[in-house]
C-alpha cells in the first residue's frame, strides 16, 4: 500500500517482506564484525553505514534483486517517470543507535540526488523516522519493510533514535530523463521541492 503524503512524498508500507529485511539485517552483521561500519563516506551529513556497492557477496546481490523487483519499478510508477530514467548513485544500510557514542540522528539537510528512500529493517527501536523540515511532517515506519520515497533536494533530517538500533535500506536515485514528458515531469518535481 502507498500513501502520498504530496506530490514529493510517498510513504509504502510494505517495500520488502519480514524476512527480507531480517537477510538485510543479519548480513549487515555478518559484514561488520569482519569490515566494520564506515562513519566518513558522505562528507557533509556523515552516517555509520555499510556502501552496498563495494561489500560484494550475498548482501550486494540481495540488494541489487530488491532494487531490480521492488524499488525502483515502486519510485517510477509513483512517480511517473519510465523505469529506464532511474539510476542507482548510491545504496547503504545505515546504523543508528541510541547507545551513548554511536550516531543515533542525522541533522536537517538535502540529499545529492533528484529522489531519495529510506526502507526500514527492522522493528526494535524507538524513535528515528525521517522529518520533513519545511512540510512539518514526520514519517516514521516502526514495521520493517516500510519506507518513505521523496524528492531528495527536500529538506529533511533522520530523528533521533532514543531506544535501541535501527537498520535502514537508504539510497540515492539519478534521473536521466529520456522523453519530453519524462524532462518534464523531473522540472515540476524539482521545482516543487524547491517552492516548500
Amino acid at each position: 500500500m502507498i500513501r502520498p503524503i504530496n506530490n514529493e512524498i510517498h510513504v509504502a508500507t510494505n517495500w520488502l517482506t519480514k524476512s527480507q529485511c531480517k537477510n538485510l539485517v543479519d548480513l549487515a552483521i555478518q559484514y561488520t564484525e569482519v569490515n566494520g561500519w564506515t562513519t566518513d563516506r558522505h562528507k557533509e551529513y556523515k552516517t555509520t553505514d555499510i556502501d552496498i556497492s563495494i561489500c560484494g557477496g550475498d548482501m550486494f546481490d540481495a540488494c541489487n534483486d530488491h532494487l531490480k523487483t521492488a524499488i525502483l519499478p515502486l519510485m517510477a510508477h509513483q512517480f511517473e517517470l519510465p523505469i529506464s530514467d532511474l539510476a542507482i548513485e548510491d545504496l547503504f544500510l545505515a546504523k543508528y543507535s541510541a547507545t551513548k557514542g554511536e550516531q543515533s540522528m542525522l541533522p536537517k539537510h538535502k540529499d545529492d540526488s533528484e529522489l531519495s528512500f529510506v526502507i526500514t529493517l527492522n522493528e526494535c527501536f524507538k524513535g528515528g523516522g525521517t522529518r520533513f523540515i519545511e512540510d512539518d511532517v514526520t514519517v516514521s515506519p516502526s514495521k520493517c519493510g516500510a519506507g518513505v520515497f521523496f524528492c531528495g533536494n527536500r529538506l529533511h533530517s533522520g530523528v533521533e533514535v532514543v531506544e535501541g538500533e535501527r537498520y535502514i535500506l537508504a539510497g540515492f536515485v539519478r534521473v536521466f530523463p529520456s522523453t519530453p514528458g519524462s524532462t518534464a515531469k523531473l522540472k515540476s518535481l524539482l521545482k516543487q521541492a524547491e517552492d516548500h
